[in-house]
């Protein structure tokens, strides 16, 4: 956990430094529904009850304008291991993100994803929920990162439920 925070602040110092020269307006021009398409890869984990377990999840989304901020709706394919334990979650969802300078291509976005969870283990079916908020920068019009730091939900089902709380960072892939 400590090494994930390190590398964390570090990307964060890195992308706090002044915006390379090669575009005369610092940056603030890029948005994201320039190139509307992407794919990504997030990675954290994700504690379920009293345990940790990996957390993947690769999104396909696509942005278009709405209002003062960009839509993004998504489809994804979460999987989620420990030792003895696995689900697999195909969430549907949206992030509304938000330029909160305009010097930078910074975001901040609101999360809610709603999907099947499966038990790889035993074939269970069950409901995901997640309802969250993030960050993300676009470091280029082709590569966007995302640091997802609170995503709260719950996974149901007939036999009851258990809460969650998801932690990822990770990258959007445009194009």
């Amino acid at each position: 956990m400590r090494s994930f925070i390190l590398a964390f602040l570090a990307a964060t110092v890195l992308l706090a430094a002044p915006p390379a020269a090669a575009s005369t307006d610092g940056g603030g021009g890029q948005t994201l529904s320039q190139t509307p398409w992407s794919v990504g890869l997030e990675l954290g984990f994700v504690i379920v009850d009293k345990f940790a377990m990996f957390n993947m999840q690769i999104p396909l989304e696509y942005t278009f304008k709405v209002g003062p901020g960009e839509l993004a709706p998504h489809f994804a394919f979460m999987l989620s291991a420990r030792k003895n334990v696995i689900a697999i979650s195909l969430p549907v969802g949206a992030r509304y993100k938000i330029k909160v300078l305009q010097s930078h291509p910074l975001y901040v976005w609101p999360l809610l994803e709603i999907g099947p969870n499966f038990d790889g283990k035993t074939g269970d079916a069950s409901g995901i929920l997640l309802v969250g908020a993030g960050l993300s920068y676009l470091v280029h019009k082709h590569v966007e990162l995302v640091f997802k730091p609170l995503a709260l939900g719950a996974a149901f089902s007939d036999a009851g439920g258990v809460f969650l709380y998801n932690l990822t960072l990770g990258a959007n892939f445009r194009f």
